[in-house]
């Protein structure tokens, strides 16, 4: 359970707050930041003030206090409503708080905010989508373009740039494979994804390629392996397939005729295994890389790995495709122990 709102100084009343998680599993804090309003005491005005507070998750005991200013005499804070926060391994990025009175927002649209001393380390002038080992913005090489896109790590480091991205769409990650799905457009009327590798710094080879065609595409990391899914695409010519990172081959592939003649109504992949659940109510379990099915139903299915544990999906084949109930189930030497069906 996260650490409570912080005691607030006498005679000053809360007039917002809000919280994000910083840091990594092993040393995770929560930072709050907190408005409040002391009411005018003649000859005294009232006094309005924005409090950072960042707490140790497992023990709840403080560890830094700081009161928030804005970074130049010629910007004021924004209205709380306006304010979002977004957990990174390395502090919280403070989106939209600042205005020069004239525009709603005015840059820095982003602050990162260390997780253990609340400064202010480093700022961008554009709002960021954030996740927790990286954070994209809307960034072209050519004056007046509103496509493409830059990512830096929590850092601040600037690690990647494509004037012709679409959209960010997403941070896999799954032990130590981190990759951001990215959609990008190619020309007017063609656009692809690609999967950026946080490790190595670059585009990943998927087969021949790096890029597989159309976009919203489902995506799955886990174990090594990247499960991705372009059926319901309007605009790929791909199947689904999963592709080993460490081996660098397909442990399976289909094209999209052979995989929209499939009868499949959903699929999910975890730890090398393929659940797949078929229109007419029928299952199959697949243990890659071997084809054939290992299992015709299954009454658990793992799904996603959290600290050391992972959650389980208990009764979904018997449920209409729901889980009944998720528990969470020890790993063992880092890996899910099974079962698998």
């Amino acid at each position: 359970m996260a650490p409570s709102l912080p005691a607030i100084p006498a005679g000053e009343n809360v007039t917002g707050a809000m919280c994000a998680l910083s840091g990594t599993a092993d040393d995770m804090k929560v930072v709050y930041v907190v408005t409040t309003l002391k009411p005018a005491q003649p000859p005294a005005p009232e006094v309005a003030k924005t409090t950072a507070y960042t707490f140790d998750f497992k023990t709840g005991k403080p560890a830094a206090t700081k009161e928030l200013q804005p970074p130049t005499p010629d910007l004021r804070l924004t209205e709380p409503k306006q304010w979002r926060l977004g957990a990174t391994t390395s502090g919280i990025a403070w989106l939209n708080a600042f205005t020069d009175g004239h525009a709603p927002a005015s840059p820095p649209r982003t602050v990162l905010l260390s997780g253990t001393y609340l400064s202010m380390t480093w700022n961008d002038p554009e709002p960021a989508r954030v996740w927790p080992d990286v954070l994209s913005f809307q960034r072209n090489t050519q004056p007046g373009k509103t496509s493409g896109a830059e990512l830096r790590r929590p850092s601040g480091e600037a690690i990647y740039q494509d004037n012709d991205v679409a959209t960010v769409d997403a941070e896999l990650s799954d032990g130590p494979d981190k990759l951001v799905k990215i959609t990008r457009r190619d020309s007017p009327t063609v656009v692809s994804t690609m999967f950026f590798d946080l490790n190595s710094k670059s585009i990943i080879k998927v087969g021949d390629t790096d890029r597989i065609s159309g976009g919203g595409l489902a995506a799955t990391l886990s174990d090594g392996s990247l499960f991705v899914d372009g059926r319901d695409s309007t605009d790929s010519q791909f199947g689904f397939g999963v592709w080993n990172l460490r081996t660098q081959h397909w442990d399976l592939l289909k094209n999209r005729e052979d995989a929209k003649k499939m009868p499949i109504a959903k699929m999910a992949f975890f730890g090398g295994h393929l659940y797949i659940t078929n229109i007419g109510g029928t299952y199959s379990v697949l243990a890659l890389p071997a084809p054939d099915p290992v299992a015709t139903n299954w009454s658990i299915r793992p799904f996603e790995r959290l600290s050391g544990w992972t959650l389980v999906c208990r009764g979904e084949t018997t449920a209409g495709g729901e889980c009944k109930e998720i528990v969470m189930v020890q790993d063992q030497e880092g890996h899910y122990p099974g079962p698998w069906s």
